[in-house]
């Protein structure tokens, strides 16, 4: 998405827990990033094949594996910077 002809920030959202996430994706908005949201590995596993994520927050422990797993199967060169969080 752009802003004005430029190109937003980008921000992988991924956690299973739906308070915490649309607060976070409302905060990054905010900031100015466009969002996408994921609320399992899988999905993520998915977003990350297209566009390049500027920043990734990912929540640590989800319902079909960890962050961990998803960080080992990406190729982080193609992103940007990688956030873990748990509850």
């Amino acid at each position: 998405k752009t802003e004005g002809g430029t190109a937003l920030p980008t921000i992988l959202i991924l956690d299973d827990e739906p308070d915490f996430a649309s607060s976070a994706a409302e905060l990054a908005r905010l900031a100015g990033y466009d969002v996408h949201l994921a609320q399992s590995v899988a999905q993520a596993r998915e977003l990350l094949r297209g566009p390049c994520m500027d920043l990734m927050l990912l929540d640590l422990t989800l319902p079909d594996g960890s962050a961990l797993d998803l960080i080992d199967q990406v190729d982080l060169s193609r992103h940007g910077r990688v956030v873990i969080v748990t509850g």
